[in-house]
């Protein structure tokens, strides 16, 4: 009996569903002329209010991590040398972050014709200039030359905005493709050179770190273990003079001990320069293993609605639109009628 009436009881809401959903075609059919009045008005404010052009750099980056030669597998085994190792997530989240933004905006470039700081050329194109005349006029004669609290805000507020034209994403075959897209060519150019130049630069800095460090390191020790062996060697050569042709345990003693320091001393120089040399020509060696390719290229290329995606969107908006009028206008004559 259960089981009966949980059936009745869908079977009458499928048929509630199916009276309501015939009624409101019934609506919609009866107003057809508004809905498509509203929907060709919208197709019209879509192709009207079309995107500006819009314009795409990009550079596609490969990365090769392997050591190449013999001389680096020797310094590895030494403990010198390079451990890291370079991904895309690692790329992509510098790329992306906002260290990077500020360094891209503190850059001088030719926009247009005009050499200037980006973040300059920056608050032309969002034509915030013109938005600051009357709100803060102060803001518009700031020199970006001169460090300041007023220009470290900027830099940091409009970095957030930046962020909407850079996109790192990778590829099908494990590259990595950085995208600069702006309204302006020169903008969206430049903005992608330069972060593919502080790609390199940064991770060339960060492998070459230990390097140098080692480098520094060990060109003191070097620099000590020399001023010990010449002081070691005076002191020997003076005992070797007083003790000439002449027997003393003292003396022969003493002779012994700065042998064996001599012999320490020049071993541990030859240890260090050994280490040394191999990291100098690891370190100068280096070859950056970020490989740039399709860099960005006048003209570039142009990026644009079509108009079949605007006319889409625009019947969808319109009917959307047009629908809640028409409910709305429904239930506003049934109230009425309600209330007569």
């Amino acid at each position: 009996m259960e089981n009966q009436s949980i059936l009745e009881n869908q079977e009458f809401n499928l048929q509630e569903f199916y009276f309501k959903s015939k009624g409101l075609v019934k609506l919609l059919f009866k107003n057809k002329f508004l809905i498509s009045i509203i929907i060709i008005i919208a197709i019209g404010i879509g192709i009207l209010l079309k995107g500006e052009t819009q314009y795409e750099a990009s550079t596609t980056i490969y990365v090769n991590n392997s050591k190449s030669g013999s001389i680096m597998s020797l310094a590895a085994s030494f403990g010198v040398g390079n451990q890291t190792g370079i991904t895309n997530d690692k790329i992509s989240g510098v790329a992306q972050s906002e260290d990077i933004k500020i360094h891209i905006l503190k850059q001088e470039v030719e926009i247009n014709g005009v050499k200037d700081y980006l973040i300059s050329h920056f608050i032309r194109y969002l034509d915030l200039n013109e938005t600051w005349k009357d709100k803060r006029p102060q803001l518009n004669n700031i020199n970006f030359k001169i460090p300041g609290k007023t220009q470290d805000s900027l830099y940091i507020v409009l970095s957030r905005k930046l962020k909407y034209l850079i996109d790192a994403k990778q590829g099908s075959t494990g590259e990595l493709i950085i995208t600069t897209i702006s309204e302006n060519e020169d903008l969206s150019y430049n903005i992608n050179k330069i972060i593919i130049a502080y790609l390199k630069k940064f991770f060339t800095e960060l492998e070459t770190n230990s390097d140098k460090n080692i480098i520094k390191t060990l060109s003191a020790k070097r620099d000590s273990i020399q001023n010990e062996l010449i002081i070691v060697e005076s002191e020997y050569a003076l005992t070797s003079d007083q003790t000439v042709n002449m027997v003393k345990t003292k003396g022969y003693i003493k002779m012994k001990q700065l042998e064996r320091k001599l012999f320490i001393l020049n071993s541990l120089q030859s240890e260090v320069i050994k280490n040394l040399e191999l990291t100098e020509y690891n370190y100068n060696s280096y070859v950056n293993p970020l490989k740039c390719i399709d860099e960005p290229k006048y003209p570039l290329k142009k990026v644009q609605q079509s108009n079949i995606s605007n006319i889409l969107i625009s019947v969808i908006l319109g009917f959307a639109f047009s629908f809640v009028i028409v409910i709305s206008k429904h239930f506003i004559k049934k109230f009425e009628s309600a209330n007569k």
